[in-house]
């Protein structure tokens, strides 16, 4: 509801409702809504994205990490709202059953870019975050 919120759109149960009703419209593969678990310790250990995308032929999302987390582990995705992953993810679902893959060197120079956007204010002020950039361009 927190991201519904922010970008004004309906509650996230009947936005997912809606939702459901739209993908069945261009696949016919099954659907499997995921929803995040509350408990941190669970989502990295026994209910994790990794564990649920096994056998998925893609993800969708509105607004999540779990495109870049899709992709990188080598399920297509399909991101409807801003994202990280926006870069190399569809924005809609009309190919979601012939959805491309990126390969492996774009999704290499996808990962670079968003560790080299993670740098700390430390590492940018005494040089670090330039030096790592120019030596791996």
């Amino acid at each position: 509801d927190k991201v519904m919120a922010i970008f004004n759109m309906l509650d996230a149960e009947t936005w997912t409702n809606n939702f459901v009703n739209e993908i069945k419209k261009y696949t016919d593969r099954p659907i499997e809504v995921r929803l995040k678990p509350d408990k941190r310790f669970e989502r990295i250990t026994t209910n994790t994205i990794y564990q649920a995308m096994e056998d998925t032929h893609c993800l969708v999302t509105y607004n999540s990490i779990a495109a870049t987390e899709a992709l990188l582990f080598g399920v297509s995705a399909i991101a409807l709202g801003p994202n990280a992953a926006s870069a190399l993810c569809p924005d809609t679902l009309e190919n979601i059953d012939n959805i491309e893959h990126p390969d492996e060197d774009l999704k290499y120079a996808f990962a670079k870019n968003l560790a080299y956007n993670q740098f700390t204010e430390r590492e940018l002020r005494n040089g670090l975050a330039w030096r790592m950039i120019h030596e791996n361009s």
